[in-house]
C-alpha cells in the first residue's frame, strides 16, 4: 500500500512581512523535504501573517501578497524544492467582486498550481489541487 507523508508546518509569521514570511515557508519546506514529506501544508495567511486586519483593505497590499506568492514559487524551485507540493495561505482578490479574500494555493514545479478560498475556516472552498509528486 502506497503511503503519503504529510508535513504540517505550524510556524509564526509576522503580519505584513511578506519577504520574511516567504523565507519561513522555504526554510520549513526544506526541513519537511529532508524529513521525507511528500506534501507540506502551512497555516492560513502564512504569507501575510495573521490577522491582517486593515491591511486587507489596501489594494497595494493585496497585490503585494499575490506577487510574493509568485516569487515564493520561484524561490522554492531555486532551493531545489520545486517538486514538493507546498500549500500556503495568502491574501488575494475575488475575481467577481474585487474584494480581498483569504486564499490558499499549492506550489509545485516552480509555479503556482490551483487555488481556492478558505472562507476563514481553513477549509478549501475552491479549486485547490495538490501537484508535483506522483506519490500523492
Amino acid at each position: 500500500m502506497a503511503q503519503m507523508r504529510l508535513a504540517l508546518a505550524q510556524v509564526n509569521p509576522t503580519v505584513g512581512d511578506l519577504e520574511r514570511n516567504a523565507g519561513i515557508v522555504v526554510e520549513w519546506a526544506r526541513r519537511a523535504a529532508e524529513a521525507g514529506a511528500h506534501l507540506v501544508a502551512f497555516p492560513e495567511m502564512v504569507l501575510t501573517g495573521y490577522p491582517v486586519e486593515d491591511l486587507a483593505l489596501r489594494a497595494s497590499f493585496v497585490d503585494s501578497s499575490r506577487r510574493a506568492l509568485d516569487r515564493l514559487a520561484e524561490d522554492l524551485a531555486e532551493a531545489g524544492l520545486g517538486e514538493l507540493p507546498v500549500v500556503v495561505g495568502y491574501l488575494d482578490r475575488a475575481e467577481n467582486s474585487g474584494r480581498a479574500e483569504d486564499s490558499g494555493r499549492t506550489e509545485g514545479s516552480g509555479r503556482t498550481e490551483g487555488s481556492g478560498r478558505t472562507g476563514g475556516s481553513g477549509r478549501t472552498g475552491g479549486s485547490g489541487e495538490a501537484v508535483g509528486s506522483e506519490q500523492a
